[in-house]
């Protein structure tokens, strides 16, 4: 590998799009020193240095007060591998790796007679304007030519779709009599759909926009497919009174296409309300001439561009994959899912709803107030139009969203009337879910390929989603919904290992007179109190604790961050949820008691330790009258202390 095949590939920020090679030694920054010299304010004058050295690529971060993200983390120094990529200020680069090992060596030198003799030489054209100073020109010649050979020069230089629009209008305003320039392509959708690339006057003072083109012109010269000059709009035949040209009070205007193998890629137009400065046919024939040009620059641009975006796409569907699948929670996968997509699609509003027993709900919505998704969530929804793709396994597109909806559906607040709706699956390709999205950043409808990038993104969301309900499967007590033992252990297990240790408190949870309910009215019933007390128990502790099931009718909580007194809240919120409201069951209403023992981690105890003090802190709590919390000392005083119904120590 040399040093020539290592790239960064700029995929967000000012320089979008933009490939740097590296070479042996490179500063990034905003410097015009910098060997990679970034367009981005946010980003340091000199912010990253890089040197390849012995095959592999080194970074450290030269201004330190920012920070360098290398894949997420914040790094000051270290080793590029393919794929990693670096955020600084508002950019995102990409490190990339072409390897040409294959290739064939030349020997430039193999055969050389020394006698060789060049008779004649010329150094190359230092730039443009020195070649096109060497051209001949005699006295009256067409100028035309000289200025069609200036715009293949500039334009045969350029990559960037912007930046070759620009400089084509740039050329317009010179070589015509125009106040007004305009540059559009066609969208992926076809030739009817077109976006403004650039738009520029000849007054520099005047804003223009696409409220000064003119639709009419534009139309007529898509459908005649050539280059169309009306110098007297006023008295054009194939223009009415109601058309745009009059409406702009346009005195002469010019519009060629720009064709590519007989396809339509976009318009140039040019435009002026001066009367005594109209457009000539000698205007038409230069301007069609440009055109063609421009029309190859345009391709290239537009080839640059999509696959700027897809390797975006395909970077960014690579990230969120791989944070899916490091999530077990379906939950959080559904959470991060939505927003993933929302960031994928560069969208502000999208939402997953799921079909649980023939109802639609909502399960996670980005874009929404907190106060709405709360509301809906649980209840049925109206979604025909989700129904349509769970029934047919197919995603739905749709442009125009006021084509689209029916009248009751306009009250809907979305910007854009465009939305994307796409299935998802599980493992045997059943739909139960469908993922929405709507509101691009841009306002532009949803093309084609974010159709199809979404639909693989959900694909991977389901194959999540499918892992994670086979993982709560595993670890999960079927009637209680908490964790089983073994989880539990291993959980614990886990927190003791880690070199830095929070506080953490367990308690242990035994269900009193258990064993009466099941002699008295059956195991039904008996299973009837567990699945109720189940869902108080989760509903009673803090969202970092964990629940398990730890044997028939005995429970146990691990507490992380909490210590004697935050446990024995939590510990007595528990108590007081179980009993101060009845259990109703199938035989009626049953009041049910819960005896608790707590502890707190002592410094370099051991699991055995700390479940064996709870252990003794809940059968102290049985022996001292049932239905109270007992808290646990240190292993250096016996076990003491309670709290009872009353709250007291």
């Amino acid at each position: 590998m040399t040093l020539h095949d290592a790239y960064l590939i700029a995929i967000e920020g000012p320089d979008c799009g933009a490939c740097f090679p590296l070479g042996a030694e490179n500063i990034v920054g905003t410097d015009g020193e910098a060997s990679i010299r970034l367009s981005d304010r946010r980003a340091a004058r000199w912010a990253v240095e890089i040197r390849r050295e012995a095959g592999l690529t080194r970074f450290r971060n030269l201004d330190p007060p920012r920070r360098l993200i290398v894949n997420g983390q914040v790094v000051e120094e270290g080793t590029l591998h393919y794929g990693d990529w670096l955020a600084l200020g508002g950019s995102t680069l990409v490190y990339a790796v072409e390897s040409r090992a294959g290739a064939e060596a030349i020997d430039l030198w193999a055969g050389v007679d020394d006698s060789f003799e060049i008779r004649s030489s010329r150094p190359p054209f230092a730039d443009t304007r020195q070649l096109l100073d060497s051209l001949p020109r005699a006295p009256g010649s067409d100028q035309r030519l000289f200025n069609l050979y200036k715009v293949c020069l500039e334009l045969s230089r350029l990559q960037d779709l912007d930046v070759i629009a620009r400089k084509v209008l740039s050329f317009a305003l010179e070589f015509f009599p125009a106040e007004r320039a305009f540059l559009l392509v066609t969208t992926p959708d076809g030739m009817r759909q077109m976006r403004l690339v650039a738009a520029c006057g000849s007054d520099p003072d005047e804003r223009v926009g696409r409220g000064h083109f003119c639709r009419s012109v534009a139309r007529e010269t898509v459908r005649r497919q050539e280059s169309l000059l009306s110098s007297d709009p006023r008295s054009d035949q194939r223009f009415e009174p109601g058309d745009s040209v009059f409406e702009l009070g346009i005195s002469s205007i010019l519009c060629a296409p720009l064709l590519r193998d007989r396809k339509l890629l976009g318009l140039l137009q040019l435009t002026t309300s001066d009367t005594d400065a109209g457009f000539s046919t000698d205007d038409l024939e230069l301007l069609t001439a440009i055109a063609c040009t421009a029309s190859i620059a345009v391709e290239n641009g537009l080839t640059r561009q999509k696959l700027s975006e897809q390797t975006r796409n395909l970077f960014f569907l690579s990230r969120a994959s791989k944070a899916l699948s490091s999530i077990l929670s379906r939950e959080n996968i559904i959470r991060e899912g939505v927003r993933r997509a929302c960031s994928i699609m560069a969208c502000t509003k999208g939402s997953l709803i799921v079909e649980v027993a023939g109802r639609l709900q909502l399960a996670f919505a980005v874009g929404m107030q907190r106060g709405l998704i709360d509301e809906l969530k649980g209840t049925e929804l109206e979604g025909r139009r989700v129904r349509e793709v769970l029934r047919t396994n197919e995603p739905l597109h749709v442009v125009n969203r006021k084509r689209e909806l029916s009248s009751d559906e306009h009250n809907l607040r979305y910007v854009t009337g465009s939305f994307v709706i796409v299935p998802v699956c599980d493992a045997s390709h059943e739909p139960f879910a469908a993922l929405c999205m709507t509101d691009k950043l841009n306002g532009t409808p949803f093309q084609g390929v974010d159709v199809e990038l979404l639909s693989v993104f959900a694909n991977q969301m389901g194959t999540a989603l499918d892992n994670a309900r086979l993982y709560e499967r595993a670890i999960t007590d079927p009637l209680t919904g908490l964790h089983v033992r073994h989880h539990f252990d291993l959980s614990l297990e886990d927190r003791l290992a880690k070199t830095v240790r929070e506080p953490l408190a367990i308690a242990l949870l035994d269900l009193d007179d258990f064993k009466a309910v099941n002699d008295t009215w059956g195991h039904q019933v008996g299973d009837d109190v567990l699945r109720v007390f189940g869902v108080r128990l989760r509903r009673a502790v803090r969202p970092r604790d964990m629940t398990a099931r730890y044997g028939g009718e005995e429970f146990a909580i691990l507490m992380p961050g909490a210590g004697r007194k935050v446990a024995q809240r939590v510990a007595e919120r528990i108590r007081l949820a179980v009993s101060k409201t009845a259990i109703e069951t199938r035989v009626g209403e049953l009041k049910i008691t819960l005896s608790v023992g707590v502890c707190v981690l002592q410094p370099d105890e051991s699991a055995s330790s700390l479940l064996a003090r709870a252990d003794k802190a809940l059968y102290s709590a049985k022996g001292q009258g049932k239905d109270r919390v007992v808290f646990a000392e240190g292993l250096a005083r016996p076990a003491s202390g309670c709290v009872g119904p009353a709250g007291e120590g």
